[in-house]
C-alpha cells in the first residue's frame, strides 16, 4: 500500500515526483468532486501510459533509423509510411492508419 510516508526512503527526485503527482490528484479531486481514490488512480494510470510511450519511442525510432538503409537498398526508396508501420506494427493504430491510407498500401484496401 502506498502511503504519504513511503517516500521517506526513496531518492529525493523520486519522492518529489510522487508528491507532485499526489498534489495533482488532489487538485483534480477538488476541481471535479470525484473521490480522491479515483483521482489518484487516474493520475497513476495516465502517468504510466505516458512513461510507457516515452520509453518505447526512442528505442523504436532508433530501430527504424537503422532499418532505413536496408529499406533503401532493397526497395530503392525510403518511405515515411514504412517508418510509421514499423513504429506501430500490427497495433490497432496501424490498422486504423491503413484504413485512411497512412500506411500507403492501396492493395490492402482492395482486398
Amino acid at each position: 500500500m502506498v502511503t504519504a510516508t513511503s517516500g521517506l526512503f526513496l531518492e529525493p527526485r523520486t519522492a518529489q515526483f510522487r508528491v507532485e503527482m499526489r498534489l495533482f490528484a488532489e487538485t483534480l479531486q477538488l476541481g471535479t468532486r470525484v473521490p480522491a481514490k479515483h483521482c489518484l488512480a487516474a493520475v497513476s494510470v495516465g502517468a504510466r501510459v505516458i512513461f510507457y510511450f516515452c520509453e518505447r519511442m526512442p528505442t523504436s525510432a532508433t530501430i527504424q533509423v537503422g532499418l532505413a538503409l536496408p529499406m533503401a537498398v532493397y526497395l530503392h526508396r525510403v518511405s515515411f509510411s514504412g517508418l510509421i508501420n514499423g513504429q506501430y506494427g500490427d497495433r490497432p493504430v496501424a490498422r486504423a492508419g491503413g484504413a485512411v491510407g497512412i500506411r500507403g498500401s492501396i492493395h490492402w484496401l482492395q482486398g
